[in-house]
């Protein structure tokens, strides 16, 4: 009898955890890798009609995160961005964003939609590289550290891999001009957002 109830008890356990799998279609928790395309756009009343020209782009980014558990998710982010210039008088323009932040993630591992939250701060630097100015051309940094916002869904075909879109606005924070690598003195006000498109990897499951 005792062996019966042995037996039984080691297919129901057996059961439950087929189940578990099954149920199982997504996860946070563990080092996640990210890569995506974005458009970006950014705004300025100091800039206004370089903004108006050459206010928006594309490019790409990249970003490591850590699940510590299904809802809260420490992540580091780099993105770069070409931007679209008409009618300036400029070698290239680009924008790049390091972010940090903490992401929240919400329903249960049952479910493959993941929609989230995040917050945190970025440091950010848009660059004009030979643009007009005065009499000859100079390179132009605006550097800010700024706080971010931001949110987004992610779809996962299974806990290994994702694939996700979220939106991205960095404040007006503190920002500083540079002509030449020299401090003008000057904060010109200058937010901006990303839109991305990337997809996700689950290396803690993808090396077990």
């Amino acid at each position: 009898m005792k062996s019966i109830l042995t037996f039984v008890l080691a297919v129901a356990v057996g059961c439950l955890t087929a189940s578990g799998q099954i149920m199982q279609r997504s996860t946070i928790k563990g080092l996640n890798l990210a890569a995506g395309v974005n458009m970006m756009g950014w705004s300025s009343d100091y800039y206004e009609l370089l903004a108006e020209d050459a206010g928006s782009g594309y490019g790409a980014g990249v970003a490591a995160s850590y699940g510590i558990t299904e809802l809260i998710e420490p992540y580091l982010g780099f993105t770069y961005s070409s931007i679209t210039m008409d009618n300036v008088d400029a070698k290239s323009m680009s924008m790049s964003q390091l972010d940090i932040g903490v992401r929240l993630n919400f329903l249960g591992t049952i479910h493959a939609w993941r929609p989230f939250v995040q917050a945190g701060y970025s440091n950010r630097t848009l660059g004009m590289n030979d643009i007009s100015y005065g009499e000859g051309y100079v390179d132009v940094r605006i550097k800010a550290h700024t706080p971010h916002v931001g949110g987004g869904v992610a779809y996962f075909f299974n806990p290994q891999l994702s694939v996700f879109a979220k939106g991205l606005f960095s404040l007006e924070g503190k920002n500083k001009e540079f002509f030449d690598g020299q401090n003008t003195g000057t904060e010109p006000d200058v937010t901006a957002f990303h839109v991305t498109l990337g997809v996700k990897f689950n290396i803690q499951l993808l090396l077990n």
